[in-house]
């Protein structure tokens, strides 16, 4: 699926009511990895980056 560059860079943003930071997941990967809403992640970071894990999934999905 193509994907707009710039949709690679998000900023971290604070909720003005509960004060959490919040990060958003560009529409692409959503799409391409066939996200929705409600769907549980977990997410871990280690020395080779970021991994994102859809609930009950095996192998992560690593951004680096």
């Amino acid at each position: 699926m193509k994907h707009d560059s710039e949709s690679q860079i998000q900023p971290i943003t604070t909720d003005p009511l509960t004060g959490e930071y919040k990060l958003t997941i560009p529409e692409w990967m959503i799409n391409e990895y066939g996200w929705y809403e409600g769907l549980n992640l977990e997410w871990f970071i280690d020395i080779d980056g970021i991994h994102i894990l859809e609930e009950e999934e095996w192998e992560p999905i690593t951004f680096t």
